[in-house]
This record gives structure tokens, sequence and C-alpha cells, in this order.
């Protein structure tokens, strides 16, 4: 009973969403005003890159997962040995300019780029990258009332923050 309640508000929360997705217009990247915004444009780097943890490609978004094939009795699975996320703040791009998004706290959907198998290990990776084409739904705010220029992060007051590779109907 707790299982079922508990998967019905996931499913409530991913329906607000869709819903939000469908409700905002979206908007190019001069015209953005503060509060709840939708973009789409490409990636730029803002200050740098990073290299993605397992292959070393310049991206500004990268999760990470290292299994390795684990023995136990008369059972044998998969188990995680590392995982994580490193990212840099990067610019979204569109015919009328750039905005800052910083990916902290977002729901990230990236096509895995990497998947390695070497003995008994494999080793993944989910990228984004300089030039792909991005999708973003998210909080536009100052981060100092003295700043001219917005910047798409996360917000206590906004729960709706998404970033995809794979469009907006991805989400």
């Amino acid at each position: 009973l707790i299982a079922m309640g508990f998967m019905g508000f996931i499913g409530y929360r991913k329906m607000g969403t869709k819903r939000m997705i469908e409700n905002i217009p979206t908007s190019k990247a001069k015209g953005v005003f503060p509060g709840i915004t939708e973009l789409v444009g490409t990636i730029q780097p803002h200050d740098t890159v990073i290299s993605a943890r397992y292959t070393g490609d310049a991206v500004v978004y990268c999760k990470y997962l290292l299994k390795r094939w684990q023995k136990s009795g008369k059972k044998s699975s998969w188990v995680t040995v590392e995982s994580g996320v490193q990212f840099n703040v990067f610019n979204v791009r569109d015919e009328t300019g750039e905005i800052a998004v910083n990916p902290k706290g977002a729901q990230v959907h990236a096509a895995r780029t990497y998947l390695h198998r070497a003995g008994n290990l494999k080793y993944y990776e989910w990228t984004l990258r300089p030039d792909q084409e991005i999708y973003v739904l998210g909080p536009a705010v100052l981060d100092d009332p003295m700043d001219r220029d917005l910047i798409i992060r996360h917000s206590r007051e906004e729960r709706h923050f998404v970033i995809s590779d794979q469009g907006e109907n991805s989400t």
C-alpha cells in the first residue's frame, strides 16, 4: 500500500512536469525573463570544458558509472564500484544570443555516449558536449540583484528543471 502511494506520487510529479512542458512556450535566449522558461539551442562552453571521466572527451556534463561482475556463492550480478556526475556551467545559444545554464540539481536526460567492457568491468558515460542540440526547462534567475544577466539554474521556489539532449518529448 505504501509502495502504491509512493508510485502514485512519482507519477503525479512526472505528469506535472509534462503539463508544464506542454504549456510553456519556447523562448529565445534574448527574450528570457525571470521565472520558468523553456529554451532550445546548442551547447557552448561558458568558461571551460571538463574531461569526461573515462574517455577524456571535452564535455560540459558527464554522468559516469563503473560496474564489476561479482560472484557470491551461486549468485552473480553487476555491482556498482563507482558513480558520479561532473559538470560545468554552460551556455545555450540560439540565433538571438546566449544564456548561462548551471545543471546542478537538474533532471538531466543525456544519451549514453560510452560503454566499454574490459574483463569483469563495465564503464558507462552519459555526456553533454559543446555544439550539441539541447532542450532546457527551468527557472531563469538573477544570481545577485546587481546582475544584469539571467542564469537558468535550480531554485527552491520552482521544482521543474529539466535538461535534455533528446528534445522536449523525452521528459
